[in-house]
């Protein structure tokens, strides 16, 4: 009975089949005859290999906050990566392209450096580690609706508000 259905689904369209769906779903549940697909000790390696994985994306986001210039093939393989699966684990932990992270990390990096020292805009740059500052201005912009020289100005003035 199932798996007629299961047949009849596959003849529908991507939208058209969802009621279906759903309906092989809940005879899925009902069925009065089940068996695990995945043994126990399956479930056991597994949960250790993905407790791995995210302890390695852990360090690998530590890294990138202490090191934020750092390139993803440097951090993959501190953290013992394959350079061709890095992305792909750190994507599905956190959410993020590697490089959409790793530039927010950047943009915070710089946010800090620009509302607490007097260090000029373009060492706040490579000290972020952005590689020019053409890129810093476009991303920092992008982050924070604001260029560097604005947003230092608006933490000088907050910071006066607050102090008075």
């Amino acid at each position: 009975m199932i798996g007629a259905k299961i047949l009849k689904l596959h003849a529908f369209s991507h939208l058209g089949g969802l009621g279906l769906f759903l309906e092989i779903l809940q005879d899925i549940e009902a069925a009065s005859q089940k068996r695990l697909l995945a043994s126990e000790h399956f479930l056991s390696v597994y949960n250790q290999m993905s407790d791995r994985r995210h302890r390695r994306i852990d360090q690998a986001i530590q890294i990138l906050q202490s090191v934020p210039g750092a390139q993803m093939h440097e951090v993959a393989a501190q953290v013992g990566f394959e350079p061709s699966a890095f992305p792909r684990a750190f994507r599905r932990l956190t959410g993020m392209h590697f490089s959409a992270y790793s530039r927010s990390v950047r943009v915070w990096r710089a946010r800090t450096l620009l509302a607490e020292t007097e260090i000029p805009i373009t060492d706040v740059c490579f000290e972020a580690g952005f590689n020019n500052l053409s890129n810093f201005n476009r991303y920092f912009r992008i982050e924070t609706g604001l260029t560097p020289r604005a947003y230092r100005t608006a933490a000088r003035i907050r910071r006066r508000s607050i102090v008075s």
